[in-house]
């Protein structure tokens, strides 16, 4: 989730023995690991730290390799921005 405050809806909504993906700065992890607590939840919380290796590479491969996703990338940036 990455919406600010939308840890316990998350907690709730995910099945008991389930998984919940917090992938953001604007998570507040007190508030998930506390309120998953207080709502009784058995769910497991998974924390993204954001890195995971070669992701610089399989994002230039993806502009590369895919004409929409370029133009949708040189739409907004520019046309020299995708050489």
């Amino acid at each position: 989730m990455d919406v600010p405050g939308c840890e316990h809806g998350a907690i709730l909504a995910t099945a008991p023995g389930g998984t919940v993906v917090f992938f953001s700065m604007a998570t507040s992890f007190p508030a998930a690991a506390l309120g998953a607590e207080g709502l009784a939840a058995d769910v497991t919380m998974l924390i993204g730290n954001g890195y995971v290796p070669g992701h610089a590479e399989t994002a230039l491969d993806l502009v590369r390799s895919e004409p929409a996703v370029r133009a949708l990338f040189t739409s907004r940036t520019g046309p020299d921005s995708a050489e």
